[in-house]
């Protein structure tokens, strides 16, 4: 179903930023920001302040008549979970520390590193090091460890 948002220019010329910064669709962007949303919980409603001290009597399995059984409860399937919408898929997880470097190397001044797309960083992308600096493979070897 296709809605249309009122979305303000300021905020919508921001989305584009960041999409293009990080080499993905404005509505990819979107989607991993929804994805990462935590709703707040609703309040839970307090507890009522009297309680009453009448308990219902228990009826007796002679007194019970057979149709009275409970009946069967089925459960309701729960539908698979795409990739897509898994936040910890390891694609999702990768995305997000694609993100975080590509905003490190813009902060660095690096923007050949920041312009690799997701396809390239699956290929090239090390880890982050002992200064949280994103490394690639073609690092390795390069680095000094803390002693």
């Amino acid at each position: 179903m296709a809605i249309a948002p009122r979305i303000s220019t300021k905020l919508l010329k921001r989305l584009q930023t960041i999409a293009e910064q990080e080499g993905r669709s404005p509505d990819d962007v979107l989607r991993t920001l929804l994805d990462n949303y935590t709703p707040v919980p609703a309040p839970v409603p307090e507890a009522p302040k009297r309680i009453s001290k009448r308990v219902p009597p228990v009826p007796s399995a002679a007194s019970t008549p057979l149709s009275a059984s409970p009946t069967p409860v089925t459960p309701t399937p729960v539908p698979p979970v795409s990739e897509e919408d898994d936040y910890y898929s390891l694609r999702n997880v990768r995305r997000r520390i694609y993100a975080r470097a590509r905003r490190i190397w813009e902060q660095r001044g690096d923007s050949e590193k920041a312009a690799l797309t997701d396809e390239q960083l699956d290929e090239q992308f090390w880890l982050f090091d002992q200064d949280d600096i994103p490394r690639l493979k073609s690092e390795q070897g390069t680095i000094t460890a803390p002693s």
